[in-house]
């Protein structure tokens, strides 16, 4: 564990968030190791490894870091404070940032595990990695698509990105962001849905904003999907073109995907895919 502590190091900024209170001592010292200390570790590599401790992993985890803590080594309890400052760290991004930052966790210590065949606390997380693995393949689909019941679509399913470029005014200095994408779908008893798109885009002093808009109704036919349009329309506006601040009707064509329902660690998605799509919106 001391090895594979030191290597997460070069990723995890200096901090000490030790529980302290009304948790339960495993082990005295100065500081004492808490109950919740181990949960946040877990927690950790739960997160970092796409998997779960199953209870006799836990029972093992703990009773390692209890017996390290007795040791009394300071280098092992600087690193479980580290490993601790990072799981804080983590968990106040948000959900885009979230998401990547857990696939470059994940890569590293799945590389950092594997060059410790030997490591007693390697061989438990490499157990959790690959059962999290498992895991995935068997539960990741939740709809066969065997049926032409929409009922597992109804609610509102969204996504959303956010460019990473920025432009800097060059008379203020200022920085404003490059704009994004949102996207939702909202289906509704009785066959009937919702679509509706919005992009923002921001240059300098300019911000330009595009939504769409449309209604009707929604046709399955086992892993076939397809949206019938019934109303639809489509808003421009322009903070600097006076011509572009605009609303239109737009066309009424229908839209078929091949569709299936899944599930992640972020919870369940509405998978669509075609000739000009290919992604997934969570339900909201």
């Amino acid at each position: 564990m001391k090895t594979l502590l030191a290597l997460i190091l070069t990723v995890v900024i200096c901090g000490s968030i030790f529980a302290q209170g009304g948790d339960r001592v495993l082990a005295d010292g100065n500081p004492p190791l808490m109950q919740s200390t181990v949960d946040h570790l877990i927690d950790f590599f739960e997160f970092g490894l796409h998997g779960k401790f199953t209870d006799a992993q836990r029972a093992q985890f703990q009773a390692e870091r209890v017996a390290e803590w007795k040791t009394g080594d300071q280098k092992s309890r600087d690193d479980m404070r580290l490993i601790l400052d990072m799981r804080a760290k983590l968990m106040a991004l948000d959900d885009e940032k979230l998401k990547e930052a857990q696939t470059t966790l994940q890569n590293y210590l799945v590389d950092n595990i594997k060059k410790q065949p030997n490591d007693p606390t390697s061989k438990l997380l490499k157990e959790v990695y690959e059962n999290g693995l498992r895991n995935a393949v068997s539960s990741n689909r939740i709809s066969n698509n065997t049926s032409n019941d929409a009922s597992i679509l109804l609610g509102t399913w969204g996504t959303g990105t956010v460019s990473g470029i920025n432009f800097v005014g060059q008379t203020t200095g200022s920085y404003t962001n490059g704009g994004g994408t949102q996207v939702m779908y909202t289906f509704k008893p009785g066959g009937r849905y919702e679509y509706a798109s919005l992009t923002t885009s921001t240059l300098y002093n300019c911000s330009m904003k595009f939504g769409t808009y449309e209604s009707g109704t929604v046709n399955i036919q086992g892993s076939v999907l397809t949206l019938i349009p019934q109303t639809s329309t489509f808003t421009s506006e322009d903070s600097c073109v006076a011509r572009n601040n605009y609303k239109k009707q737009a066309g009424l064509e229908r839209k078929t995907f091949n569709w299936n329902v899944e599930r992640d660690e972020y919870g369940a998605k509405l998978c669509l895919q075609n000739a000009t799509v290919n992604g997934c919106a969570y339900k909201r």
